[in-house]
């Protein structure tokens, strides 16, 4: 690729400009190492849209739990036309299971404010429901799986090498870096 970078196809992602920009400068110099790239978090794809376009031989996952998002990177990914951005509908962390995720905040009616215990059940059912682990055996069904990048790379991206990784985690990057380890370290 050359320098100054061509105008994308990409859209210009939001957040995070300067992190971007850095990253295709890397990407533009040939100094990035050579694998497939993880963007997890990947919201609504356009963060791994510039990875892909910036390297378009390297397969870009762009992992992301929520159902809208994935639709969302997968028009992107048409209306782009980059076969190199592979959607995985998905979280990762530090061991492999499926997860109910929490529920998302409802609007509060008007009248009384509710009382602390009130409060505590709330905030105790929210917790629950965030960290609700699903085994194989149960009858409930998730809503989403979560994997180790390690078990991603030993088997479902067993040819591949990881060249970069991207986390958007809200605060479990280092959940995902526990679960990362041998492939960090071969890699």
């Amino acid at each position: 690729m050359a320098w100054p970078p061509r105008p994308s196809r990409c859209p210009i992602p939001t957040t995070e400009p300067l992190l971007v920009a850095i990253v295709r400068g890397l990407f533009a110099e040939g100094a990035m190492p050579p694998g497939s790239v993880v963007d997890a978090g990947a919201n609504d794809g356009t963060e791994a849209c510039v990875y892909a376009e910036s390297s378009p031989d390297r397969v870009v996952h762009a992992v992301e739990p929520l159902k809208s998002n994935i639709a969302a990177i997968h028009r992107l990914r048409r209306a782009v036309n980059m076969s190199n951005i592979h959607p995985l509908m998905a979280g990762l962390g530090n061991a492999s299971t499926a997860v109910i995720p929490a529920e998302e905040p409802q609007a509060q009616p008007i009248g009384p404010r509710p009382d602390a215990a009130q409060l505590r059940r709330r905030r105790r059912r929210r917790r629950l429901l965030s960290n609700t682990q699903i085994t194989a055996s149960s009858h409930v069904h998730p809503h989403f799986s979560v994997y180790r990048l390690d078990d991603l790379f030993a088997a479902t991206w067993a040819d591949e090498r990881l060249g970069f990784a991207h986390f958007d985690l809200e605060g479990f990057e280092l959940s995902v870096l526990q679960g990362a380890r041998k492939t960090i370290e071969r890699d």
